[in-house]
């Protein structure tokens, strides 16, 4: 009866997105991975962050954490069969947004505005939204209202990959021809926010009777 149980939850939906998480792990993972460097606690290698190196620790800290617990909060085997666990998992990756969003808002009208105030303004516009939805997926998940939390947990999820998708398209050599750092980034910040909640709630709200 277990076993019978357990295959049919394995079924096509299941094991594509149990893919599409790993995926995202391992991605998350070896983004994660690139900013191990910062913990050498060597002064050289935080260059400019110098002065404001303990923000810029508990902000990669913060995302860290959200980065590589946040896969695991989908997964419905793991929240079936390790409920206690699971929940423990989830105040530890909300703890760590709220942490490093904190820390990103400092960071951005310190550091960023040495860049742009266009690239402090999107920072601090990121920071905003990522705390947001991280407190909005506490109070469901408090509140004990299943749907919104599920909903504000996607939410807050897509917000930290937002951190790997922006490295990622921001540094392509063909987004180098569109114009300098400070003129790109935070169209590339805003576009990868918001596309991808805009999805998610067409999607949400699809779905509703």
């Amino acid at each position: 009866m277990k076993t019978t149980t357990f295959s049919k939850s394995l079924n096509f939906k299941t094991i594509f997105w149990l893919v599409v998480l790993l995926t995202l792990f391992v991605i998350s993972l070896k983004f994660v991975i690139g900013k191990l460097h910062y913990y050498s606690f060597q002064d050289e290698t935080f260059g400019r962050y110098l002065g404001v190196k303990w923000w810029l620790l508990g902000h990669i800290s913060g995302g860290i954490l959200a980065l590589i617990l946040g896969p695991f909060q989908f997964v419905a085997i793991l929240r079936e069969k390790f409920s206690r666990l699971s929940k423990v998992t989830e105040y530890i990756y909300l703890t760590g947004i709220i942490i490093s969003s904190i820390c990103s808002m400092y960071l951005a009208w310190n550091m960023g505005l040495k860049i742009h105030w266009t690239w402090a303004l999107s920072s601090q516009v990121l920071a905003f939204v990522w705390i947001v939805t991280a407190l909005m997926t506490l109070r469901a998940l408090l509140k004990k209202r299943t749907q919104q939390h599920n909903e504000w947990m996607i939410r807050s999820y897509l917000v930290t990959l937002v951190f790997v998708a922006f490295r990622w398209i921001v540094f392509l050599p063909a987004m180098a021809k569109l114009g300098t750092y400070p003129q790109i980034a935070p169209t590339v910040m805003y576009v990868t926010l918001f596309i991808p909640l805009f999805i998610a709630e067409i999607l949400f709200q699809w779905n509703k009777n």
